[in-house]
């Protein structure tokens, strides 16, 4: 993973409008975000040739009924002209939820928790997509798959970041994560 940046941190309205989107389906939520997201890639100057989400687990993905990183990529892959691929990353096994974990637990919970799905990520430059970034450990796993399947980069972006991780800041990127 080159480098994670965040829109902003996970508390006060901006917290509200994640669970919201996460939890009380406020789907027209991620067109609200996009334009501040795009403005965000564009401070970065990163070269984006296909945007993904973070993916869910097929079980948890039945069980919301959508996966809320993917609300938040699409209107922002339009948004930004980038193409957008939902299906590049997959994962591959149900993990516990990272909620109140350790930043080592994290890393041990997620470990090949992903993998690319294809020969699409060979040579590409790849925003993965997500909604809130404790440790960064999400975003580096699936950074670390499709680097294994040939990505020439790797960058990642979520609405918000916990106060827990102060090397993640928010509306800038931070390198070499």
């Amino acid at each position: 993973m080159q480098s994670i940046t965040a829109l902003g941190i996970y508390q006060t309205s901006l917290r509200q409008a994640v669970l919201h989107l996460k939890f009380h389906r406020d789907l027209g939520l991620g067109d609200e975000f996009a334009p501040h997201l795009r403005k965000l890639l564009e401070d970065t100057n990163w070269c984006i040739d296909i945007i993904t989400p973070v993916p869910l687990s097929p079980k948890r993905q039945a069980e919301r009924g959508y996966n809320q990183a993917a609300v938040i990529a699409y209107p922002f892959a339009l948004s930004a002209r980038i193409k957008y691929d939902p299906s590049i990353l997959k994962k591959t096994r149900e993990a516990q939820s990272q909620i109140g974990l350790s930043y080592v637990k994290r890393l041990a919970n997620i470990h090949h928790a992903f993998e690319c799905t294809s020969n699409k990520a060979e040579g590409q430059r790849i925003l993965i997509v997500d909604d809130v970034t404790t440790t960064g450990a999400t975003l580096n796993a699936c950074g670390k798959a499709l680097l294994e399947a040939g990505a020439k980069s790797v960058y990642g972006m979520a609405l918000a970041k916990t106060a827990f991780n102060p090397k993640i800041p928010s509306g800038f990127m931070i390198e070499n994560m």
